[in-house]
This record gives structure tokens, C-alpha cells and sequence, in this order.
């Protein structure tokens, strides 16, 4: 599947109108930022599509 078909299949999923999570459920956060693909692409050269090394980082995060 591409990158486009994906982003436009998940952004049914994104919502502004819920404000709790309910209990027991993982939730996903799509991060998106000022200059984030420079700083995935350029400055930390992150493997695509899955990074440990940005894993790791989350997960300290």
C-alpha cells in the first residue's frame, strides 16, 4: 500500500471531538511537525518504514 492511500485510509480515524480514552484501549498518536520529515530524512537518517533507534526514542519520550 502506498504512503497516500494509508494517510487518507487513517485520517477517517482522527478526530478533535474526543477528549478521553477509554479505560483498557491503546491508543495511537500520528505526530505531526514543523520540519519532522528533515528531522527523520536528514538529521537522524531513521530507517523507513520502522526505526528502533525512534522507537527507542518514543518510548523514553
Amino acid at each position: 500500500m502506498k504512503f497516500d492511500e494509508l494517510d487518507s485510509r487513517m485520517r477517517v480515524f482522527e478526530t478533535s471531538h474526543d477528549f478521553c480514552v477509554l479505560p483498557g484501549l491503546y491508543i495511537v498518536a500520528r505526530l505531526d511537525g514543523r520540519t519532522f520529515t528533515r528531522l527523520t530524512k536528514e538529521v537522524h537518517q531513521f530507517e523507513s518504514p520502522y526505526d528502533i533507534k525512534f522507537r527507542d526514542m518514543m518510548l523514553t519520550t
